[in-house]
């Protein structure tokens, strides 16, 4: 679905005629987008994950993605990082590496600092949730599919629902966004299950 797509239906579960100019379009595409983001951050979502091929120069970080949010794994083509504590990965003791010379990452602000430091260029694999989508023109579909388009209708709703101050409305309409929210997540259960941390290279999931 996209975003004019779900205005209609969040208008229509509102009960407010399509043509009615009293609901303020800027308002009901802000309640969405915040449906979104909340649906989001409620659950490990396979189609928030994806992978970059990073060809990192030689340094110790690299900057990832805006939209970048939480890092699943980063390996090379030998072996895979270990994440650490900043000061561990920041820090000059080579003893704390081991014989198997770990290697090491941690998020620093909106880099990933690597140690040790790289020597040469290397292709670096990042695998990552990135952020939902922010929906602006009226064709803009978010990475949530369709299957959880009634979550996003009936927490748009709640969102529209407090500005109103109908309190008897909006305890209905949170009612059926907690039993939306419940099918959505029954049903990613059944059909996807939870993702897992890869080790390797060789899947685009990431693997236990």
């Amino acid at each position: 679905m996209n975003l004019q797509e779900y205005k209609d239906q969040t208008q229509d579960r509102l009960g407010i005629p399509l043509g009615d100019s009293s609901l303020v379009s800027p308002s009901l595409t802000r309640a969405i987008n915040g449906a979104l983001r909340h649906i989001a951050s409620s659950g490990n979502w396979p189609w928030l994950i994806v992978e970059d091929v990073v060809v990192v120069p030689p340094g110790s970080s690299f900057t990832p993605p805006a939209t970048w949010v939480r890092t699943l794994y980063v390996s090379d083509e030998d072996r895979s990082y270990t994440l650490a504590h900043l000061s561990d990965v920041t820090g000059t003791d080579s003893s704390f590496y081991g014989p198997a010379g770990r290697k090491l990452y941690a998020p620093r602000g909106a880099q990933i600092v690597l140690s040790p430091e790289l020597s040469v260029e290397t292709t670096i694999y990042h695998g990552y949730y990135r952020s939902e989508k922010v929906l602006v023109g009226s064709t803009d579909a978010p990475f949530t599919p369709d299957d959880h388009a009634e979550w996003v209708i009936s927490e748009a709703a709640v969102r529209m629902a407090i500005r109103s101050g109908n309190d008897e409305r909006l305890v209905q309409l949170r009612e059926e966004a907690a039993v939306a929210k419940r099918a959505a997540l029954q049903n990613a259960r059944r059909s996807l299950g939870l993702p897992s941390v890869r080790r390797t290279r060789h899947s685009i999931w990431p693997g236990n």
